[in-house]
């Protein structure tokens, strides 16, 4: 059986391909069916490698249609390339210039952007944290851009007082400031609620502590009190000599007193920092 290739400019492709095929599917198909016995092993050596040369016929022809179809195409790719290379380094050229004229655009841009934000006097937080780099695209007007940066200062300002009603206000609030995340500067201010919590829990501790230590030597025996006064001296922590004046000092009875008075805005400025230094508690009547 012989396969010739028809290989041309305009195709590459087996001649009379159809018929070839349907005659080497009726051969083969015989080989499908038979079954070989001890008798007839070797007629199925035999077979075996008329196929297997057959296969290898129709392999080495692929082999080298392709080889020759790859020699060409090497050719045609390497004057290709060399024809890009001619235009892509004059296109180059304008793009390095194209390059230099829009960053210069943005350079100007961007310094107009710099004024508008000035104009908002928001000193406390820098421009860095809301520039939009899509503010420097051509098709986003000066007045875009301002409209924007103004939402988003309202937006800032408004975030900042709401802020003001947690408990550590002030540390959330630089936190923001520096991040412009206000979950994250909420849960900075719980971080630090849970830090004063435990800080108080602990010098409640020591204050009970102490407290109970205090009255077990009090209510000890006499003989026992001056063998424990004897033996042990107490050094007081800071905590605890707070604690102490505060089991000395009488209690004193509080109550609330009612009265109006005629005052200007100076005096009741005067009269509310007093109440504030004194910790005195007062409130609207």
């Amino acid at each position: 059986m012989e396969i010739s290739v028809l290989n041309t400019p305009e195709s590459l492709e087996i001649k009379d391909f159809e018929n070839l095929k349907t005659e080497l599917t009726e051969k083969v198909s015989v080989y499908a069916k038979i079954v070989y016995t001890d008798e007839t092993i070797k007629d199925a050596k035999k077979d075996r490698a008329a196929l297997n040369k057959l296969a290898k016929a129709i392999a080495d022809k692929r082999k080298i249609e392709k080889d020759n179809i790859l020699e060409r195409f090497r050719k045609f790719e390497s004057e290709c390339k060399e024809l890009e290379t001619l235009v892509t380094k004059a296109s180059g050229n304008i793009d390095a210039q194209v390059k230099e004229y829009e960053q210069g655009v943005k350079e100007r841009k961007k310094a107009e952007i710099v004024k508008i934000w000035e104009s908002f006097n928001v000193e406390e937080v820098e421009l860095d944290l809301f520039f939009n780099d899509k503010w420097l695209n051509t098709t986003t007007s000066l007045e875009t851009v301002k409209k924007e940066m103004e939402s988003l200062i309202n937006g800032y300002k408004a975030n900042l007082e709401a802020l003001k009603t947690l408990p550590f206000a002030f540390e959330a609030q630089e936190y923001y400031k520096k991040t412009l995340n206000l979950a994250q500067a909420i849960q900075r201010s719980k971080e630090m609620e849970e830090i004063q919590r435990k800080k108080e829990e602990k010098e409640r501790l020591e204050r009970e502590k102490w407290l109970n230590d205090l009255k077990n030597k009090e209510q000890a025996p006499a003989a026992d009190k001056s063998e424990i006064e004897g033996q042990e001296v107490i050094n007081l922590t800071p905590v605890q000599e707070e604690i102490k004046e505060e089991a000395a000092a009488p209690e004193e009875i509080t109550t609330w007193v009612s009265f109006s008075a005629l005052l200007s805005i100076k005096t009741a400025k005067m009269l509310k920092e007093f109440l504030d230094n004194n910790n005195i508690e007062f409130k609207r009547i």
